[in-house]
């Protein structure tokens, strides 16, 4: 009985430690590749340090629920590229934030999303989608 006790003790705080996780991907490690969904649950953190290539392939989202922080710099931007418009794309679902970053994939926002843009370029697939009209054109800087 002891043993069923602490067993499930063990499980509950993984649960917890996963819950509250940050996953870093750093420039080491290029290129990060979206292929089908990478998710970003709620209570999570992705952290792309500056430098990072982030490579979405068609048919493929970064679902974000949790939250995205891109911690590019000036002289080191992230760069996160869209295989095309249509079907590659970053799913806000939580809060992406967002500093020095080149965009080149389509963004589709939620209506809880939270989008914080700084000094960010859009080009190429770069847009901001709402499903019915993009709200920036494919060569805006932030």
């Amino acid at each position: 009985m002891k043993f069923i006790k602490y067993s499930l003790l063990l499980s509950l705080l993984g649960a917890a430690s996963v819950l509250g996780q940050t996953t870093t991907w750093t420039a080491a490690t290029n290129p990060h590749i979206v292929k089908g969904t990478y998710t970003v649950a709620p209570g999570q953190t992705l952290v792309l340090e500056a430098g990072v290539l982030v490579q979405i392939q068609a048919n493929s989202t970064l679902l974000v629920q949790g939250t995205l922080n891109s911690n590019g710099t000036a002289t080191k931007h992230v760069t996160i590229t869209g295989a095309d418009n249509y079907s590659a794309s970053i799913d806000a679902k939580g809060t992406l934030n967002v500093a020095f970053t080149d965009v080149k994939a389509k963004v589709v926002p939620d209506d809880n999303g939270v989008l914080l843009f700084s000094d960010c370029t859009f080009s190429s697939y770069g847009t901001v989608y709402n499903g019915r009209l993009a709200a920036l054109p494919a060569r805006a800087r932030l």
